[in-house]
């Protein structure tokens, strides 16, 4: 599966002219403003989170151009026919016990090795022990052959920046000879990214009832809190279009919870309901400071003191 949008900070992602044009042009900006909130759950970020409005649509822009950047990864492939005869000098380790170690390198040397920290160990792996008797050492082990004949080839390359993953590939890696490049896959698609949402919130139903469930009865007791308060009657119509749209989403998880499976057809169109409805609460959480009353964790901890 291709890897998700890595991590960044959208406040430094400054898109060019041409970049925020085609940001811009992009349809479906609904799903687009869903799947920058479920890319938030594992990149938050409070500014990003408290935006509303225009500046909420400018973060939406720059989430755009980071996703579009990544996927402008380019590669490049390249095929070619040698024939050659070379010394080639080969690198690989052997699970040692120290008693295994003595007997090949000396009693001497096998114990310098191990003293010297730089092996790795692992446990037997019969006993999974980890005594020093049973504890094995990954030796570095090299040798040379004679390598002729014909070679055919294909090398991809991808232009990126090299990931943790692509520098360990470089362990033991033979003497004078560069690591061939990890070919980097393109991000998910927008299709791919919804059924990985449609996938996660359909294994965390009973998680996700109890979550929208909670911000149901928030909303109900904000509105008791503002039902006489003077200029609140904005706040108070919209908190009650909130928990109708709620309510009516509840029920759908309800049906994922209890096994009656909801039309998988309706299973995007919940996904992004659900992510349009996490915005919207946020929003009325904000709204309600503004007169004094704190929803949510703010409530709790206003509680606690």
């Amino acid at each position: 599966m291709p890897p998700k949008l890595k991590a960044a900070s959208l406040a430094h992602v400054t898109p060019t002219k041409e970049e925020l044009e085609l940001a811009q042009s992009v349809k479906a900006k609904k799903s687009k403003m869903a799947s920058m909130v479920h890319w938030l759950k594992s990149n938050p970020d409070e500014a990003i989170e408290k935006s509303r409005g225009e500046a909420r649509q400018a973060y939406l822009m720059k989430f755009l151009v980071h996703q579009m950047r990544q996927k402008a990864t380019t590669k490049t492939t390249t095929s070619k026919t040698t024939t050659s005869t070379t010394n080639q000098t080969s690198r690989d380790v052997f699970w040692w016990s120290a008693e295994k170690m003595n007997q090949e390198l000396g009693t001497k040397k096998g114990e310098s090795w191990r003293q010297s920290g730089k092996l790795r160990t692992r446990p037997d792996p019969v006993t999974n022990s980890s005594d020093p008797d049973f504890l094995e050492h990954a030796v570095p082990v090299e040798w040379t052959r004679l390598v002729t004949g014909e070679e055919n080839t294909l090398s991809v390359t991808a232009e990126g920046e090299a990931t943790e993953e692509d520098v360990g590939m470089a362990d033991f890696a033979p003497e004078g000879t560069a690591p061939e490049t990890a070919v980097k896959s393109e991000p998910l698609t927008p299709e791919e990214e919804m059924q990985k949402q449609i996938e996660k919130i359909t294994k965390d139903a009973p998680n996700e009832l109890r979550r929208f469930q909670e911000f149901l009865l928030e909303s109900k007791l904000l509105n008791t809190q503002i039902e006489n308060m003077k200029y609140a009657e904005t706040l108070a119509g919209d908190n009650t279009k909130h928990m109708a749209k709620l309510a009516r989403a509840i029920k759908v998880i309800e049906m994922l919870v209890t096994g009656k499976a909801a039309n998988k057809q309706e299973l995007p169109k919940l996904v992004d309901t659900m992510a349009s409805l996490e915005a919207e609460h946020r929003e009325i959480e904000s709204w309600a400071e503004k007169f004094g009353r704190a929803m949510g964790a703010r409530a709790k901890k206003a509680r606690k003191r």
